[in-house]
């Protein structure tokens, strides 16, 4: 089990860091939305402010679980806000680059919701993914990291027997700290969140003789922080795949809080690629 606040630890000064990549955050190589985390501290670390107010994220390659090279430069600065451009590279390879939007933790403005949340039942009435019948860190070490409570569950002997509607909605809470003091690392936990959004929804709206013939590795992220966690140790993620079309998939997510506020939005592209001959 990894600890996100220390795993995505980063070290430098002036533009360039140093972050080791933990093999605990594993999804086909070091996962998208933890490479998102490292580049979040970075910006924090490299700007005047510390609160995200978005990322977007592009990944050019898989990265491993070595020493990795993170660079930060300043593309504009105000007196409310900083955007910084980050990249992640290893083995003078760049892996992922990313643009930040980071802003005044006292920002000034009108207030208004006109969201309405998702009618689920609360993680407490929800049975985590072992109770249901399930480990998937049996398959990938990155949830050994997260308390998993599906809402939407479908039983294994249901599941490949067709196609199902193409959305994906469970609350999550992250092992072995839930919560952060850290602005840079609440938006974190919800980016991450954003980032395993899109395969899942889209898995479940393809025929079974498709989705066993293909895998989607993300090609971006973006995500709009709209307001921070503020102690609530479960978020609600909400998945789904508008379309997948021409080699390609989109995938849509929000992020709420346990008290139904929303967190952040966010889309997704991935790219269609032929699963292993093992699936």
């Amino acid at each position: 089990m990894g600890d996100l606040g220390v795993d995505t630890e980063v070290n430098g000064a002036d533009g360039e860091y140093h972050a080791r990549l933990s093999p605990d955050w594993e999804i086909w190589g070091p996962c998208g939305g933890y490479l998102v985390a490292i580049m979040l501290r970075v910006a924090g670390e490299h700007a005047g402010f510390m609160r995200p107010a978005s990322i977007t994220c592009q990944f050019l390659g898989v990265g491993d679980f070595s020493e990795a090279e993170v660079e930060a430069h300043t593309l504009r600065v105000g007196r409310r806000g900083e955007a910084v451009r980050v990249r992640i590279s290893q083995h003078i390879r760049e892996i992922a680059e990313a643009l930040v939007w980071m802003v005044d933790e006292d920002l000034e403005g009108p207030a208004a919701d006109w969201t309405v949340a998702p009618d689920v039942p609360p993680p407490a009435e929800v049975p985590t993914i072992e109770e249901q019948g399930d480990d998937p860190s049996e398959r990938y070490r990155f949830w050994t990291n997260l308390e998993y409570r599906p809402v939407d569950w479908l039983p294994h002997d249901e599941w490949g027997t067709r196609a199902f509607e193409p959305r994906w909605r469970a609350w999550f809470r992250y092992r072995p700290t839930a919560v952060f003091d850290d602005p840079r690392l609440e938006a974190a936990r919800v980016a991450m969140l954003c980032d395993i959004a899109a395969w899942p929804a889209i898995a479940r709206g393809l025929p079974p003789e498709e989705s066993d013939r293909w895998i989607a590795p993300n090609l971006d992220v973006a995500v709009t922080f709209h307001q921070l966690p503020r102690g609530s140790e479960y978020l609600l993620l909400e998945a789904e795949a508008p379309v997948a079309a021409d080699g390609l998939a989109g995938g849509v997510a929000r992020v709420w809080s346990e008290d139904g506020r929303l967190l952040a939005s966010s889309t997704q592209q991935l790219l269609f690629r032929p699963s292993s001959p093992t699936g």
